[in-house]
């Protein structure tokens, strides 16, 4: 992670891009843990499944779900967002 993450902070249209979801940071770190939890209940629930696949596919889902709500609730509600992502505006 610390090799990608100097990646990311090396290229600049990259870091341009990575620097986008700065502001949904902590919504997306807010949301997680309950969606989190539902997708692993769901998960499991598939009979099978190896229990790496289930921790992939349960973190995949919970990351994409988390961004997705994060971009939503941000355009729907702008000022509400704020209030709820702990006073942190786009510069």
């Amino acid at each position: 992670m610390l090799k990608v993450s100097k990646l990311i902070c090396e290229n600049e249209k990259l870091f341009a891009y990575a620097k986008k979801f700065a502001p949904i940071t902590f919504f997306i770190y807010a949301l997680h843990s309950p969606v989190l939890s539902e997708c692993v209940k769901k998960i499991t629930l598939k009979v099978g499944m190896p229990s790496l696949i289930q921790f992939l596919l349960a973190c995949i889902i919970d990351i994409g779900f988390s961004v997705l709500a994060a971009l939503i609730f941000r355009k729907i509600f702008p000022s509400c967002f704020v209030i709820l992502n702990g006073g942190k505006r786009e510069k």
